[in-house]
């Protein structure tokens, strides 16, 4: 079993520091997204597998990009991507990296350092525009840049934004999964609202658990949407209220909040972890025509169910293949990571390119298209040390 529940004692011990919300708020109004359905819509996630989902199913296209590899471009292990028209973004942790949607590399954005504009560790990261938000480690600050590579500011905060994500109307959102509190800030990192949406207690100050799957902010087009992973409910908070967005049927599958409090004050995180993997999580990604629901235990890092609901036929499908097929193209396993999931009309995985090059040494190429051909043709220029690969699903 993979377990991926690390416990951190001084990084994130920094977490929890306390900030004054009552004052400010409601010091400023925040803009009221109206919702596009008649919400909370709910879905059943049925128990009925169908296999494996394919792209042919919910993309109109899949795309190969080769991301340039030279000593200023290298990607390091896991990260974030976050793409536009004109732009593929990515955060190795240590450093964000701009490469034009060809795959050719742009540049870096800042440098490591403790300087002002400086970063050691990215937490995390938005683009808004032509603005990257980031945090980093050692800092409790905001800084931002633009994509041309100028620095714009790095504002003081009094914590450090470990999760946080830009509302509609652009007020920055942080989580602190310590204190269970959403804190709204202004652009000017001002707080101005504080809500805690399912009245959890906060957690000990001195350890947390860091799961790469608890993006906590959900993936929607026009509104700002939140789970915290330990109920049913997916909130929308664009407005700076939680209202339930969708609801969805998970039943006994949810870890009891008492069962992490009760690890925490006993310090026993082998114990939880055993009794974690009997429960779920789920990230949305609500899509132009489909909602997306991927599912993990809390204690792998492998999804063990896909489910997609249809919002014209209210018809929901499970798979249970830990990727999407691409039966269109390459015939590989696209992994679709939470943090990776960018817009309401792009899925988004990266390829190893050792899994990539095994892949092409396949004999057997009879039936296959003229896309295929012309597709491993532009791959067999991939090198085992290059970049991943970034394939975009494009869906329907």
């Amino acid at each position: 079993m993979k377990n991926i529940l690390v416990t951190i004692t001084i990084a994130f011990a920094l977490i929890s520091c306390n900030i004054s919300q009552k004052d400010n708020k409601a010091s400023e109004t925040i803009t009221i997204i109206e919702n596009e359905k008649e919400l909370p819509y709910k879905i059943g996630l049925p128990e009925r597998n169908e296999g494996s989902l394919k792209t042919s199913m919910i993309a109109n296209d899949v795309q190969f990009i080769p991301l340039e590899t030279n000593k200023n471009s290298i990607i390091g292990r896991g990260g974030q991507i976050r793409i536009n028209d004109s732009l593929i973004v990515i955060s190795d942790r240590k450093k964000i990296l701009l490469f034009e949607r060809s795959g050719k590399f742009i540049r870096q954005i800042g440098t490591n350092g403790k300087g002002p504009g400086e970063y050691l560790m990215i937490f995390d990261f938005e683009l808004k525009g032509d603005t990257i938000f980031f945090t980093s480690v050692g800092k409790r600050s905001m800084i931002k840049y633009t994509l041309d590579g100028k620095f714009q500011e790095e504002i003081e905060i009094g914590n450090q934004l470990t999760h946080f994500s830009l509302s509609p109307d652009e007020h920055i959102i942080w989580y602190s999964p310590k204190r269970r509190e959403l804190i709204f800030y202004n652009q000017t990192m001002k707080p101005i609202n504080t809500l805690n949406p399912e009245n959890l207690t906060k957690l000990p100050d001195k350890y947390s658990i860091w799961d790469t799957f608890d993006t906590y902010f959900q993936v929607s087009k026009n509104k700002l949407l939140f789970s915290t992973y330990f109920s049913d409910t997916i909130w929308n908070i664009s407005n700076g209220e939680q209202k339930a967005a969708y609801i969805l049927n998970l039943k006994d599958k949810l870890l009891p909040y008492e069962v992490l409090i009760k690890s925490y004050h006993e310090q026993n995180f082998e114990k939880f972890t055993k009794q974690a993997a009997n429960y779920q999580k789920v990230n949305l990604f609500e899509g132009q025509n489909k909602l997306f629901v991927f599912q993990k235990t809390w204690n792998d890092n492998n999804l063990n169910a896909i489910y997609t609901h249809d919002f014209e036929t209210d018809i929901t499908k499970k798979y249970t293949a830990p990727y999407i097929y691409d039966d269109m193209l390459s015939g590989m396993e696209l992994r679709i990571k939470s943090e990776n999931q960018c817009s309401e009309k792009i899925l988004v995985s990266f390829i190893n390119p050792v899994n990539l090059l095994k892949e092409l040494e396949k004999e057997n190429t009879e039936g296959r298209s003229e896309a295929y051909e012309a597709w491993k043709a532009k791959m067999q220029k991939v090198k085992y040390d290059d970049n991943p690969v970034v394939a975009i699903i494009n869906l329907k």
